[in-house]
């Protein structure tokens, strides 16, 4: 987790990005619809521990590997907190918008058990890496041979693609549903913006899994950040539902626009040309 300073001010800037969209989600959710749940606390919560993450990042970077281990630990930890809270958020908030009795709403729970299930064995596997627990942070209880871990690979593997597993499962559970609603153009664009963050959020995980098979420690180093950025693109993606209203009135402000623009165009070009055939005319 050895970090560079391009790599903290990229993640800086995601995590930005992630609050800016927090606090509008809020607004809408608290002061506009006043229609706030449970799906509001667990993106906040997950907004905590992805601060933390950064942070922990930001302030220990360029700082040695050996140095940083402890901290390390923690941003795995902190990292499998805001992606389950992110994850149940979502899920928590199709609960709300599909009545009990459909089969969306069945899954939803369903997929929220698994979640929290997949995040204790996870909590559990990052922990107990290592025989003591102190042994993932002091090597020389490596070198003594008081200590025995598994390989990294046994660790972020099932990590990375639990979270791949369970990024298709959440974006997958409403797809049915929502295909068969009858939605208006400016709708349907708004819910593929919604979708669009969620195939982000597919690709980071896919990206993360690539850079813990490459055999390079430079390259390998790098996954942390990459870890962090799907924390930050997690919160993106747990609050764009929420903003599909303001996406549509954006949406629709935007075609506005356009069309007022392209009427104010096609004027003025009608009265050059009417200008210039009067002119002709005249001089004729």
């Amino acid at each position: 987790m050895v970090s560079t300073g391009a790599e903290v001010a990229t993640l800086v800037a995601f995590l930005i990005i992630a609050t800016a969209v927090l606090i509008l989600r809020c607004d809408i959710r608290y002061r506009i619809l006043k229609n706030h749940g449970l799906d509001d606390v667990l993106v906040i919560l997950a907004w905590c521990f992805a601060f933390s993450e950064t942070s922990l990042i930001a302030l220990n970077a360029g700082h040695p590997r050996k140095a940083n281990l402890k901290i390390f630990l923690c941003t795995l930890l902190l990292h499998n907190f805001t992606l389950t809270c992110s994850k149940l958020s979502i899920l928590v908030q199709f609960c709300r918008v599909f009545p009990s009795p459909n089969r969306t709403a069945k899954a939803c729970r369903i997929g929220i058990v698994v979640l929290v299930i997949n995040a204790l064995v996870q909590t559990v596997l990052i922990i107990f890496h290592c025989q003591p627990v102190s042994a993932f942070w002091d090597v020389q209880l490596l070198e003594e041979g008081r200590g025995i871990c598994s390989s990294s690979k046994s660790l972020f593997y099932p990590s990375s693609i639990a979270n791949l597993l369970t990024s298709i499962m959440v974006f997958g559970i409403p797809l049915p549903s929502i295909y068969n609603l009858r939605l208006g153009c400016k709708a349907k664009i708004s819910l593929l913006i919604v979708f669009g963050f969620g195939f982000v959020d597919l690709i980071l995980s896919v990206v993360r899994i690539i850079l813990t098979s490459i055999s390079d420690p430079v390259v390998r180093e790098t996954g942390g950040t990459w870890s962090s950025l799907e924390s930050t693109i997690a919160i993106i993606c747990a609050s764009a539902g929420a903003l599909r209203p303001f996406i549509s009135q954006s949406f629709s402000r935007f075609l506005f626009a356009v069309r007022n623009g392209r009427a104010v165009r096609s004027t003025y070009v009608k009265e050059e040309v009417d200008g210039t055939d009067s002119r002709s005319g005249e001089s004729v």
